[in-house]
């Protein structure tokens, strides 16, 4: 069974206000594990057999010296182009302050991630469709 990406994008708002730290949740044969770090922002989503290879790579690969990244200001799940647009442009790819350089989707909602600054995106850090959280790191930026 999965658990649906409403689904987590609730739990990880209700834990948000309610001041909820830790939260463990199963559901016929799939579970989830949400953690809050200090400052009741979610740190770490983690839905047991949905992980990608991908994503995993990703995680463990070192930031290359003098990059920067663009994190999610939102809980969800991570799209590299807007569900009712073509697909995204390949990486690396130069871009500029302001421009849109991905999505999370949330309950329904397709939120836009802007790049704070200009400069190369260099790779993605986290898998098309992945569980973010606030902060967490979506792609590495070069100058």
């Amino acid at each position: 069974m999965r658990i649906e990406p409403d689904t987590i994008a609730r739990l990880a708002d209700l834990m948000q206000r309610h001041g909820i730290a830790t939260l463990d949740y199963d559901l016929g044969g799939a579970s989830l594990s949400l953690r809050m770090a200090p400052g009741a922002a979610p740190a770490v989503a983690t839905a047991t057999g949905t992980s990608s290879p991908a994503a995993s790579s990703a995680a463990q690969t070192p930031v290359v010296d003098g990059s920067r990244t663009i994190t999610s200001p939102h809980v969800g799940f991570f799209r590299l182009a807007h569900p009712a647009t073509a697909p995204a442009p390949s990486l690396p790819r130069v871009i500029k302050a302001g421009e849109i350089v991905g999505y999370v989707e949330a309950l329904g909602l397709v939120h836009a991630i802007t790049a704070g600054t200009g400069g190369t995106l260099a790779r993605a850090r986290v898998a098309e469709g992945e569980p973010v959280g606030y902060g967490t790191v979506l792609f590495d930026l070069t100058d």
